[in-house]
């Protein structure tokens, strides 16, 4: 039973899960006759997000004395919900050499962790999860189970006990990273980027199932509290809660509320998750994602070349925003900071320029010293430049700038 989710809120910045969130999925470790070029272990990322192997490694452990071995080490991506296979032909091509019963493979971390660990057979030292495997004959594998109470879990029941996560397989299944299975949830979300102190923001969350559900609870974490929401919240407090049910089949949906946003000016976000159960009493969850919003301080001014003419199609970039100048050459932009930062203005033959603006102020002009010198300076513009300077418009340090290009400046 799939439940397909989608929101109306931000460009989502997604958080990668916790590494130890990958498994050891399937193991084939003897063969029928010779085990070369044979032998492999299989991967599983349960989770909603891309899991980065870089550094990682996988070692045998040996049951006769409880050392650990290097087979290989890892790289690559696993994608959600996707395998990853370590075989003579899968993403990491290596024969590995791994002991018949009783021994260990374990998955560890780039800085040491182990992530998961299989031992199998009668281990007479610690390496294993809560209880060994069994040991399986000749030409079968040990697969782990489909995790429970998740839908499309995949190989990805973790209990921390091997005996109870792994089955005998009598047909090995070695599933490579071009295998996935599909998200139990699918999130979307949009919002302006920008939105000023106290303004209304408004977000739309839309459900939708792919096959009959009875029952779905909505979370959502806003920065600050609800004013209005439609249906009313169940829930309105730090994580406000919806409940929707019904006794036959919950038809698709959607959900709006609204809050102001914060009085601060910076980056907020806003989490969600949801749980549902469907007709069978199949409960499945999922998160909503983690998406981001920007308090900001409206601010603008103008840009002008050192003569005083006002420059289009210049760029202006001030705290992490950009902007571009109009024919009259202004630039307006929302900035998520307060305090002294600093501004840059630059245009195509222009030199840029560096100042520092004050926030609380609104406004900052590139024009006297502060504006563009062109990098060629014509003879009617230099004396231009020069009856700014004697007027007191530009200082003694810009109008030797103006006659650096002016000097440069092919007759």
């Amino acid at each position: 039973m799939r439940l397909a989710l989608v929101g109306i809120i931000v460009a989502s910045l997604f958080l990668l899960p916790p590494a130890s969130a990958m498994v050891i999925s399937e193991v084939f470790y003897d063969a029928v006759g010779d085990d070369t070029g044979k032998e492999f272990v299989e991967l599983y990322n349960p989770t909603g997000q891309p899991v980065d192997l870089a550094g990682w490694r996988l070692e045998s452990g040996n049951g006769a004395d409880g050392s650990w071995s290097l087979q290989t080490t890892l790289i690559g991506i696993v994608q959600p919900y996707g395998f990853f296979l370590i075989a003579a032909d899968g993403d990491v091509k290596k024969s590995i050499i791994l002991q018949n019963a009783p021994d260990a493979v374990r998955l560890v971390e780039s800085g040491g962790t182990v992530a998961d660990l299989i031992g199998y057979g009668s281990l007479t030292f610690p390496l294993f999860e809560g209880q060994p495997a069994p040991d399986v004959a000749e030409g079968h594998s040990l697969e782990r189970r489909p995790g429970f109470l998740s839908p499309l879990a995949g190989n990805g029941q973790d209990t921390n006990n091997n005996n109870a996560d792994f089955l005998d397989r009598s047909v090995p299944e070695p599933q490579d990273s071009s295998v996935s299975e599909s998200p139990p949830t699918q999130v979307s979300r949009s919002l302006l980027v920008f939105y000023a102190p106290g303004a209304l923001v408004t977000v739309t969350l839309a459900y939708a199932f792919t096959e009959p559900h009875l029952g779905l609870i909505l979370k959502e974490q806003p920065p600050t509290p609800l004013l209005y929401t439609t249906p009313s919240a169940d829930v309105n407090g730090t994580t406000v809660k919806w409940l929707l049910k019904s006794k036959t089949v919950l038809p698709d949906g959607s959900i709006s509320y609204a809050f102001a946003a914060p009085a601060t000016p910076g980056t907020y976000a806003i989490a969600g998750s949801w749980e549902a159960i469907d007709g069978s009493g199949l409960l499945s969850t999922g998160q909503s994602g983690t998406s981001t919003f920007t308090v900001g301080l409206g601010f603008s001014g103008v840009v002008e070349d050192v003569f005083g003419a006002p420059l289009g199609g210049a760029t202006v970039e001030l705290a992490g925003s950009s902007a571009t100048t109009d024919g009259n050459g202004t630039y307006s932009l929302q900035v998520g900071t307060t305090g002294l930062q600093p501004i840059s203005a630059s245009k195509d033959a222009y030199l840029p320029e560096n100042a520092t603006a004050d926030i609380a102020l609104g406004t900052f002009n590139f024009a006297g010293n502060d504006g563009l010198t062109p990098l060629q300076v014509g003879d009617s513009q230099m004396l231009t430049a020069v009856f700014r300077w004697a007027t007191d418009i530009l200082d003694d340090d810009k109008i030797l700038q103006v006659v650096h290009q002016w000097a440069s400046t092919s007759s």
